[in-house]
């Protein structure tokens, strides 16, 4: 066999650490064994170019942390093998989570975990919203300090 064949299954371990909490809800929420087959039909439709993949929508779970996944490629994966064997060793984990983010739904990019949740929150209880961000707060008030509270996440420039 050639140098970019497969000749046993290969296995890398993915840490979803801090930095992709925006990662969280979906790779949580993966059923136990299916990371490595969504991952490889993602890989293969971004080989591909193909704008239509998208990842199935499982129940969300509320305790979101930071996880470990394996990605398991075998005999009949030689294509996502060959493309994932031409990454930098130290770039894979990388690579996979852009391939990741590249399929994720516009309204989930880069949003951070607790964000999600209180998406997610604010769909199925829409009346509990409040129109300073739409997000429900803990005191359901209207005024200026829940504003300025809904806008603690905002990052402001450093004027030069």
């Amino acid at each position: 066999m050639d140098n970019n064949s497969l000749e046993k299954p290969v296995t890398y371990t993915i840490f979803f650490g801090n930095k992709d909490k925006d990662l969280w809800p979906l790779v949580n929420s993966i059923p136990p064994g299916r990371f490595s087959m969504l991952i490889k039909d993602a890989v293969r439709a971004y080989i591909q170019n193909n704008s239509v993949f998208s990842f199935p929508e499982y129940k969300q779970k509320k305790d979101l942390k930071p996880v470990r996944k394996n990605l398991s490629i075998g005999k009949y994966d030689e294509d996502v093998y060959k493309y994932i064997k031409n990454i930098d060793k130290g770039l894979v984990s990388y690579k996979v989570k852009e391939i990741i983010r590249h399929y994720l739904p516009e309204d989930k990019k880069n949003t951070s975990a607790d964000t999600l949740v209180k998406l997610e929150s604010a769909k199925k209880n829409p009346d509990d919203n409040i129109s300073s961000g739409g997000f429900p707060h803990k005191n359901n008030h209207n005024d200026l300090s829940s504003s300025i509270l809904s806008m603690g996440n905002m990052k402001y420039r450093k004027k030069s």
